[in-house]
């Protein structure tokens, strides 16, 4: 993706380069005004006035005009867009750091309930009672299944 991105910018630049040509006409200053190399005068319909202010007209040539209009356009929204990205990478990696801190606790839970009960403390004295027997549960104490309707 991003050979992409350069060839389309090597293609822009080209582009303007070659209008850029198309549209340059060179002229020398005379005393009269702007001479082109068949020594005729020249107005200033090759360049394009710019009102700044309302009794300033600055005259541009068109293709640095546009380069300029390109230059208003791009500048702000790539840093704009720069900005954007360094944000959301410092906020991936907060999150990023974050997830490994709960896997490393969740890690630890998981030792901790697969570890065995720890033995009961043995008494300090005196010998050991058996075990009581457990009570014998009488048969009709266990409850039974009632029979299928129909029998």
């Amino acid at each position: 993706m991003n050979n992409l991105r350069w060839f389309l910018l090597l293609l822009l630049a080209v582009g303007l380069v070659l209008f850029a040509v198309a549209n340059w006409h060179f002229s020398v200053m005379n005393d009269a005004g702007f001479l082109s190399p068949a020594n005729r005068i020249l107005t200033n319909a090759e360049k394009v006035g710019v009102t700044v202010w309302p009794d300033t007209t600055v005259y541009v040539r068109l293709p640095v005009l546009i380069l300029l209009i390109l230059a208003l356009v791009y500048v702000p929204m790539s840093l704009f867009i720069r900005g954007q990205r360094l944000l959301l990478k410092r906020q991936i990696a907060k999150l990023e750091k974050e997830v490994e801190s709960l896997s490393a606790r969740l890690e630890q839970a998981r030792v901790e309930l697969l570890r065995p009960p720890a033995a009961p403390p043995a008494p300090a004295s005196g010998p050991r009672a058996p075990p009581a027997a457990p009570e014998a549960i009488p048969p009709q104490a266990i409850p039974q299944a009632p029979p299928p309707p129909g029998t």
